[in-house]
């Protein structure tokens, strides 16, 4: 069927709002994270930042005007892959890549049958 034009700009405004907040995330964790998080998120990042998926939706809708509906089908469902994967693959980076236990700090210690 045809591309909506409302639900495709809904999408599209997802998508650059993701990027935006990508951007103002990273820039905030500039000297406060470990070096080491910094180049595994660093490394990913650009995946998450591809605007690729706003490309194929675009290509979708002018295929889905030219009466192409298999085009624009596939096309749409490039677009949304190419924008749920990269959060993926991110979360996995972030949770088993990035982030680094820097070692705990406790004051006192707990002893059972030791009066405080």
């Amino acid at each position: 069927g045809p591309v909506h034009a409302l639900p495709a700009l809904f999408f599209a405004g997802l998508l650059i709002a993701r990027w935006l907040l990508w951007r103002a995330w990273r820039a905030r964790l500039e000297g406060k994270a470990a070096p080491r998080a910094l180049a595994q998120i660093d490394r990913v990042g650009p995946a998450l930042q591809g605007l690729a998926p706003v490309a194929l939706l675009l290509l979708a809708w002018a295929a889905s005007g030219a009466g192409a509906s298999a085009a624009s089908a596939a096309a749409l469902a490039a677009a949304g892959l190419l924008a749920a994967v990269p959060g993926a693959v991110f979360k996995f980076v972030l949770i088993t890549r990035a982030g680094f236990n820097q070692g705990f700090v406790l004051a006192r210690l707990p002893v059972r049958g030791v009066p405080r």
